[in-house]
């Protein structure tokens, strides 16, 4: 899995540090270096597809997730343009909502 995060290194490597708790094998992780709320959503779509660019390897990721709530909704032309899944962490969000929502409705 390839992590991109719009933060400084050691917020992205608390990131991967939590993700590889829960099991996920991160290969590599990459942040844009950004500390500032304001500015990580002024990031734009453009940006995050370059970013991401740069740093996918289809050998080495078979997947990418981007990591910050506040960061453009760029998963589904990313992951066709990369052709690996792509999770975004507003994905993932809604995605267990979606789950907890059911679970209670067939309780």
């Amino acid at each position: 899995l390839l992590v991109l995060t719009p933060y400084p290194e050691p917020v992205t490597a608390k990131i991967v540090e939590t993700l590889r708790d829960y099991g996920v094998q991160v290969v590599d992780a990459f942040g844009l270096g950004i500390s500032g709320d304001i500015e990580i959503g002024q990031v734009s779509i453009e940006r995050l597809e370059g970013f991401a660019a740069e740093h996918f390897d289809r050998e080495r990721h078979d997947g990418v997730f981007i990591s910050c709530t506040n960061l453009p909704a760029a998963a589904e032309s990313l992951g066709e343009t990369l052709g690996v899944p792509v999770i975004t962490s507003n994905g993932a969000t809604c995605r267990r909502v979606q789950r907890l929502v059911s679970a209670l409705a067939s309780a």
